[in-house]
């Protein structure tokens, strides 16, 4: 009896968690609805990212026919958009979870509500406070049926004050049927690990999306050892590109003299005892990692990796290990270290641009207050006052009939040509190839425009396919006078749209204003089969080889990005001949490579296009967009190219290749534009050279006064340097100056902004900084610049703009003279890279 006691007892405390939801059920009152919110996989989630948020409802009231429906709040209390519903049928005394999938941005709140038909099933909503983690912090995905095993990972990044966190979000095996169902969602993550996990309850829609997580440049990490049983003869075990071979027992200290180097066995155990398995490649591609043994494997799979770690976390082997650690470290960079395509700049371009290129130019309502009061001022009191100075008043009636009428005919004119004549669906699409995929990215820009106020309902017609209304509330990299930014005025706030997540998605209650042009962003996946076939050769001589086109699609312009410029594409019979000298490959302005010139100068304060934008110059502002940094030098007039990005084939498709919505009532189709991009493969001649490319100082001809204004016997001068330099392996700077009106002057040594770096400091002893009469020159050269290129007070990769400042001091005179054309110093620059090693690394 007792053990049968005991036994139950045991049996009661294996399965707690589903004994508490049990009585959790049965405690609820007859009558009474619940709710449970649940964000991600616990809470961590990264801004701007799509993540499955679950709404569980406990019913034990009525049954329910409705929605589910999720609202989230931005930290001002404003209702974002969209409103997120999906399909709920909860019968009484059910217990069920309705998923949606939210795209959280600058969210703290969100809300949950269940819906009978269309009236709520609750009094109050179900709250939840969420918070984004730092976009310098890790966040990984770990699948494990004791996820605090991999407690470790917390530690693998080195501590400081500024370091950034890792996050944790785990899944065991009774809930791996919980695994998101949309690619969006595994894109947040740094790495995804697997360790004791049974594969196969994994289905077969969330493989896929594992697979093309890692083919479109996600980390999968595998741990074996204990578990390589789990993994042998599965679906996994095909990505990891080895083959899993017998497993050997060795304690701590034995392992680690067998893989890592003396220094780095720290902290390591005699009584620990591990599993080894023994990792044999399958072909030449995959890295193996360890001295004597192999610790671990990477397996290139399109732009990403497949790791496999020969040891499991089960026995906590290694896990105070700096070798162990530095790999997991290394593991955990891989992904964050990659660029992406600036979609949230096309997405500027586009609610900019497209209302000019479809004929609806809007204007805010300050330009009709001030419409107004020029009315009142000059129509009605300044007329007045005007005529009752000259003591005749009578005029002043004559006078407001020709102000009204000229008034009347300026708004008819300009007030009136912006007004929509069809109800039209205007498109602009991101196309994203990939390596080795069979399905590609497709980013949709849709434009609605009507000619009256309405609610719309649009049908999406791609598969995996989320909308989210543009958030225009931050600045934008393309402004200019003249140009219609919703972003700056909160009169242009949109009321929100509704979500629908089904098969396939639909948004309803889309409100377009009066001849105005709302645009929704929406992500989607499309099939694709074929792509720009051929391989490039990078070595002394150039950049050359053949492309050949597959795809199907017809281009009527081509573009090779490499090194973090756009190169024009000439068009043969079959596809393209790239044949491109060092000279051109190191030219810094973009437009000797074909490019735009007209784009590479575009200065926000006096911009080139104003209304007629042509869709010839919308296309280079949405080619700009994709590729450019986000966080670029504003003051800068050369635009700044993300050079992490590529080697990219890239192109604009004659006509829209996929349509992403279709409205629900007749509309005509003005723009359809679609911008393909694809990987390309570029392999290297060994010993290549560097380039070496003149750089840009700013200041006419890069001089710069020398002396101060003021009667003062010392001041500093800055000189920014602007480069695109990718890969950059030297920074030389040439300093040329001379003195006159018998002063002699100390250049004492060049400094960085916030920083006083070592090297410019070493570069500039033993030389003679004192200067008599005449010219004088000194050049330097700085070793490792990329650590102090700064943009905008932000170190941003390998893109530079190194502001200069160089303190001069007289040492004889009573004053400086003012600034004078022979009062003044040079300062030229030039930077040796390796364009090849920039696109990729």
């Amino acid at each position: 009896m007792r053990r049968a006691l005991r036994g139950a007892i045991l049996w009661l405390v294996l399965l707690s968690p589903s004994v508490m939801a049990a009585v959790e059920e049965e405690a609820l009152p007859d009558g009474e609805i619940m709710l449970n919110l649940e964000v991600n996989y616990g809470s961590a989630y990264r801004a701007g990212s799509w993540v499955p948020v679950d709404v569980v409802v406990i019913n034990n009231d009525r049954d329910i026919s409705g929605w589910a429906e999720v609202r989230c709040y931005s930290g001002s209390n404003d209702l974002q958009s969209p409103i997120y519903r999906a399909p709920a049928e909860s019968p009484k005394g059910s217990r069920k979870r309705f998923r949606v999938y939210c795209n959280l941005a600058n969210t703290f709140r969100i809300e949950a509500m269940l819906y009978n038909g269309n009236r709520a099933a609750l009094d109050f909503p179900m709250r939840m406070g969420v918070t984004a983690i730092n976009p310098k912090d890790r966040l990984a995905l770990v699948l494990d049926e004791e996820p605090s095993d991999f407690g470790f990972l917390y530690t693998v990044i080195e501590r400081g004050e500024d370091a950034p966190r890792f996050h944790r979000e785990s899944l065991r095996n009774s809930e791996l049927g919980d695994l998101a169902g949309y690619p969006q969602c595994y894109e947040q993550f740094n790495l995804i690990v697997m360790g004791d996990i049974e594969p196969e309850r994994i289905g077969q829609t969330p493989r896929e999306l594992l697979r093309a997580y890692v083919e479109r440049g996600g980390i999968l990490v595998v741990c074996t050892g204990a578990h390589a049983l789990n993994y042998r003869g599965t679906w996994i075990e095909e990505l990891l590109g080895v083959e899993l071979g017998p497993e050997e027992t060795l304690n701590e200290v034995e392992l680690a003299a067998a893989v890592f180097a003396e220094n780095e066995r720290a902290e390591v155990k005699s009584h620990k005892q591990c599993t080894l398995t023994m990792l044999v490649p399958k072909n030449p591609q995959v890295q193996s990692i360890g001295q004597g043994k192999t610790i671990a494997t990477l397996n290139p799979l399109g732009q990403g990796y497949v790791a496999t770690i020969a040891v499991d976390a089960t026995s906590h082997a290694l896990q105070d290990c700096e070798g162990y650690l530095r790999l997991w470290r290394k593991l955990s960079t891989m992904r964050h270290s990659a660029a992406e395509l600036n979609l949230n700049g096309v997405a500027q371009a586009c609610a900019r641009y497209l209302p000019i290129l479809s004929g609806v130019r809007l204007y805010a309502k300050s330009s009709v207050v001030l419409y107004l009061a020029l009315y009142l001022g000059i129509g009605v009191l300044g007329n007045w006052v005007f005529w009752n100075r000259f003591r005749r008043r009578e005029f002043a009636w004559l006078s407001l009939v020709a102000c009204s009428i000229g008034f009347t005919g300026y708004a008819m004119y300009f007030g009136t040509s912006g007004r929509a004549k069809a109800t039209e669906v205007e498109q602009v699409q991101v196309l994203r190839a990939f390596s080795g995929n069979q399905s590609a990215k497709l980013d949709s820009f849709v434009g609605v425009l009507t000619t009256r106020t309405t609610r719309l309902s649009l049908d999406l017609t791609q598969g995996f396919a989320l909308a989210k209304d543009l958030d225009l509330s931050g600045p934008t990299m393309l402004s200019g006078p003249g140009f219609y930014y919703p972003g700056n005025r909160r009169d242009f706030v949109r009321r929100p749209f509704n979500l629908v997540e089904t098969e396939p998605a639909r948004i309803e209650n889309l409100t377009v204003g009066a001849s105005d042009l709302r645009v929704v962003h929406v992500e989607s996946e499309v099939p694709f089969a074929g792509g720009i076939e051929g391989q490039l050769v990078y070595d002394e001589t150039g950049l050359h080889g053949d492309l050949t086109n597959r795809t199907g699609f017809n281009f009527t312009s081509a573009f090779l990005l490499f090194a973090g410029r756009l190169f024009a594409l000439q068009p043969g019979p079959d596809g393209w001949h790239i044949d491109f000298s060092p000279g051109q490959l190191g030219s810094m302005g973009m437009e000797e490579g074909g490019y735009d010139a007209r784009l590479m100068y575009y200065n926000s304060y006096n911009s080139p296009y104003g209304p007629g934008l042509d869709v010839g110059a919308f296309r280079s502002f949405i080619s700009y967009s994709v590729f450019a940094d986000a966080n670029f030098f504003t003051g800068a007039r050369q635009p700044l190219l993300q050079t992490q990005l590529g080697p990219f084939f890239c192109g604009w498709v004659t006509g829209a290749s996929q349509l992403a919505a279709t409205l629900e009532t007749p509309a005509g189709q003005n723009i359809k534009e679609t911008f393909f991009i694809s990987d390309i493969t570029v392999e290297r001649e060994k010993e290549t050279a560097y380039v070496w490319q003149d750089l840009r100082v700013d200041g006419k001809d890069g001089s710069r006064g020398l002396w101060c204004r003021s009667a003062s016997t010392e001041c500093v001068v800055q000189v920014p340097i602007q480069f695109v330099a990718p890969g950059l392996h030297a920074l030389e700077i040439t300093l040329r100056w001379r003195s006159e009106h018998g002063h002699t002057m100390a250049l004492l040594p060049a400094k960085v902004r916030k920083t006083s770096p070592e090297d410019w400091k070493t570069a500039l002893q033993g030389q003679d900084m004192v200067d008599y009469l005449g010219w004088h020159e000194t050049t330097f050269r700085i070793s490792d610049p990329m650590k102090y290129c700064l943009v905008d007070n932000a170190v941003i990769g390998r893109v530079g703009h190194v502001p200069l400042f160089f303190e001069v001091k007289v040492t004889e005179g009573d004053e400086c003279p003012a600034p004078a054309n022979n009062n003044e110093f040079t300062v030229s620059a030039r930077a040796a890279y390796d364009p090849f090693a920039s696109a990729h690394e």
